[in-house]
């Protein structure tokens, strides 16, 4: 096994234990209305936008749905792990339903039951990024997009 393949492994055994972590309840609640240095959520799970800018494992407590025409979440921190609790992202029509910054290197999606009606459902710039156990469907343009190098897209559902 040559050495790409050897990190590209125990990077997704690490984030299938921090994955793993996450479902067991350990990590961030997403809350509405929060400000701070970790994330900010403007608005809440009816109409919101949620930026995150710190490293950690984050999940959603409710469905969300937005408004917003750029995003309904975003991840511009290395090191962030979004846990969609099976729940659904919804959109206005254009936008991403999560865009992973050049910054969200080490970072993954999983479990989110559903990301709807946005031009992009997951829209990734970043390397080393796993997009992984979730379902995208009924967007406009892409389902999955990972412009990142060696990035592991595995276990989705696109249509």
């Amino acid at each position: 096994m040559n050495n790409r393949r050897l990190y590209q492994l125990l990077l997704f055994i690490g984030l299938f234990l921090l994955i793993g972590a996450a479902v067991e309840g350990v990590g961030i609640a997403l809350e509405p209305y929060h400000s701070g240095s970790d994330y900010t959520f403007a608005g809440n799970y009816n109409d919101g936008q949620i930026t995150i800018t710190s490293p950690g494992t984050y999940y959603l407590t409710e469905n969300l749905t937005t408004s917003s025409s750029d995003y309904a979440i975003a991840i511009e921190s290395p090191d962030v792990i979004i846990d969609g609790n099976k729940l659904n992202i919804t959109g206005p029509g254009d936008g991403s339903g999560i865009q992973i910054s050049k910054n969200g290197v080490h970072s993954a999606v999983t479990n989110v039951n559903n990301i709807s009606e946005f031009d992009t459902g997951i829209y990734s710039f970043a390397d080393n990024v796993t997009i992984s156990d979730s379902q995208v469907s009924n967007n406009t343009r892409y389902g999955i997009r990972s412009l990142g190098n060696h990035s592991t897209v595995i276990g989705n559902v696109v249509s």
